[in-house]
């Protein structure tokens, strides 16, 4: 008993962490991070009042805020690489503007240097 109120707890300070993160308007027009809010103060205040675990609807409860913990998980994650990519391909993108200005102002295409007056006048 002590160790899922424990838990609980701390799933109710996220909550609170992230709410004051997001801002309360921000927060409560998310009606998911809403309905997060009321399952883990459901949960809560059956494990207070109640002492015990009150069978499947706890249970169901429990899960449904195992299940929103691993999607915040991923949904961070895919953020993370989709930022990641933004700045490779912009990196990339600069890199091939740089390659394409000295290849011009070198006067080489493809590596190679433009000698077709030098060739013209050898022939």
């Amino acid at each position: 008993h002590n160790m899922s109120f424990s838990i609980m707890c701390l799933f109710m300070v996220e909550i609170c962490l992230y709410m004051v993160a997001k801002g309360p308007l921000l927060f409560f027009t998310q009606p998911l991070e809403v309905l997060d809010l009321m399952v883990v103060s459901g949960s809560l205040y059956a494990d207070f009042h109640f002492h015990s675990a009150t069978g499947q609807l706890l249970m169901l409860f429990r899960a449904w805020r195992l299940a929103r913990i691993c999607h915040g998980v991923l949904t961070a994650q895919r953020e993370f690489l989709e930022r990641k990519i933004h700045k490779l391909e912009t990196e990339n993108s600069i890199l091939k503007n740089k390659l394409k200005a000295e290849t011009k102002r070198r006067g080489l295409v493809g590596g190679r240097q433009i000698s077709a007056r030098l060739k013209l006048g050898q022939r």
